[in-house]
C-alpha cells in the first residue's frame, strides 16, 4: 500500500488554516469567554433566585482576575464554588464579606456572583 504525499497546495493550506485559528483564539479568545458567560448567566437567569453568599477566600489569580470562594444556603443544605471576578471587585471585599448571588433553583450548585458596579 503506498502512502499518499500531501503536496504544497495541501501544506500551505494547512499553514494558512493554522495561522487564521490561532490568531482567532488569541483576538477572539475574550470575546469567547464573554459569550459562555452570558450563556451560563441567561441558564441561571431561566430559574434564577438571588441569594446572599459569604466569601469564604480570595484568591487573586492572573493580573485582570481573581477566583471567589463562596457558600451559601438553598433549602436547608450548604453550597460552595467559586467564580471569577474582576481584581478591582475583589480588592474592595474580603473573607467574611456578604455579597449577592443569582442560584439556578433547579440546579442550586449552579450560580454566579451579581455584580453590582
Amino acid at each position: 500500500m503506498q502512502e499518499k504525499k500531501l503536496g504544497p497546495r495541501s501544506c500551505l493550506v494547512t499553514a494558512i488554516l493554522t495561522v487564521i485559528i490561532a490568531v482567532g483564539i488569541v483576538y477572539g479568545g475574550g470575546q469567547l469567554g464573554q459569550w459562555v458567560d452570558r450563556r451560563h448567566r441567561k441558564k441561571v437567569d431561566a430559574h434564577g433566585q438571588r441569594l446572599e453568599a459569604v466569601i469564604t477566600d480570595i484568591d487573586p489569580g492572573n493580573k485582570s482576575s481573581a477566583d471567589i470562594e463562596i457558600e451559601y444556603w438553598y433549602k436547608g443544605k450548604k453550597y460552595s464554588g467559586e467564580d471569577l471576578m474582576p481584581e478591582s471587585w475583589a480588592e474592595e471585599r474580603h473573607a467574611g464579606y456578604s455579597i449577592n448571588i443569582v442560584i439556578d433553583t433547579l440546579r442550586p450548585e449552579e450560580f454566579y456572583i451579581e455584580s453590582v458596579e
